[in-house]
């Protein structure tokens, strides 16, 4: 028999509840310390732990909104960070996996991970790099601080290089009659202004700070996948390179999956045996139901694609950038 709208309402009711009282009484095991993760048992058995972590989209800086059903929404490189404290501090944790899926994002937050990884390989812990669709630039630079790299063959990564990028619109301003006002202290202080050209003054100054950012890229990879900076610097022009084409270019270890990454991580640590968990965000809560925070970033995007621009790829903050723009 048909359902009325009142018996519609409280069936979609009752099934909402179940699903939460569901989620709520099957979860997670807590870290038994200082944390602010949960841990999912995805398989496996004992004792000592290979813990997952997940970089995926764009890396950013700071924490992200947990969004998404469930709480597992996009992230930022401060929730990354404190994942792989928490494996630091966790005695049973032996090995960590860093599943990658990124085209890489900001040239801070890249390095704030890729430190944090150098530190656990310095406390004895091993971490390796399970490369997925795409892992680019500066998801590229944090897997070459890790012990092992494995990729798929048909993997997107490489891009080793830094990119800056600024929109103009003094040419869009001119058509409606707008002109900014700008009183500054300094020549300098509107540099990346998108209501005029750079100068060449100024694109001499930007352009350091994107060689300083290239050399400590070229250094990471140098020195983490044993290569001489010459060599690396051939590959290092910003193209982007195939799983197999890394392989042959010393960039990656091996090919496989997240499993292959796992059995990798248990070998180096010595053990023959070891609970697969991944760091989740605790609870669930409403405001990850419906969706939870939304970036500023995507705002912008949103307003500028409701305006009928398409500026995919662009940042949408100032800054440098280790990232693959597509």
């Amino acid at each position: 028999m048909a359902l009325g709208l009142g018996g519609l309402v409280v069936w979609v009711a009752a099934l909402v509840a179940g699903v939460v009282i569901l989620f709520a009484t099957a979860s997670p095991v807590r870290f038994n310390g200082a944390s602010k993760w949960d841990e999912d048992r995805l398989f496996g058995s004992g004792t000592d732990k290979v813990a997952l972590i997940k970089i995926q989209g764009e890396i950013v800086p700071g924490e992200g909104g947990g969004g998404g059903v469930l709480g597992r929404g996009s992230l930022g490189s401060d929730d990354y960070v404190s994942q792989l404290r928490q494996a630091l501090e966790d005695d049973d944790v032996q090995s960590v996996v860093i599943r990658l899926d990124t085209p890489g994002g900001s040239v801070v937050a890249s390095d704030d991970v890729y430190r944090m990884v150098r530190l656990l390989r310095s406390r004895g812990k091993h971490v390796v790099a399970s490369m997925g669709d795409v892992a680019a630039s500066g998801g590229y630079y944090i897997a070459s601080a890790c012990d092992a790299i494995i990729a798929n063959r048909a993997t997107i990564t490489g891009s080793i290089g830094v990119i800056a990028m600024f929109l103009n619109l003094e040419g869009t301003a001119k058509k409606i009659g707008a002109k900014p006002v700008v009183i500054k202290s300094g020549p300098h202080k509107d540099i990346g202004s998108p209501f005029r050209e750079l100068t060449a003054e100024e694109r001499a100054i930007l352009q350091k700070l994107i060689d300083e950012a290239y050399l400590q890229f070229l250094n990471a990879v140098a020195d983490g996948r044993g290569m001489p900076v010459d060599q690396v610097r051939r590959i290092a022009d910003g193209r982007v390179l195939s799983g197999a084409q890394a392989k042959d270019a010393h960039l990656v270890d091996d090919f496989g999956d997240v499993r292959d990454a796992y059995l990798k991580a248990r070998d180096l640590a010595g053990i023959t045996r070891a609970r697969f968990v991944e760091y989740v965000p605790p609870g669930i809560g409403l405001g990850s139901l419906l969706g939870g925070k939304v970036r500023l970033g995507d705002e912008i995007r949103s307003a500028v694609r409701e305006a009928g621009a398409d500026l995919t790829g662009l940042p949408t903050r100032p800054g440098l950038e280790y990232l693959w723009v597509q």
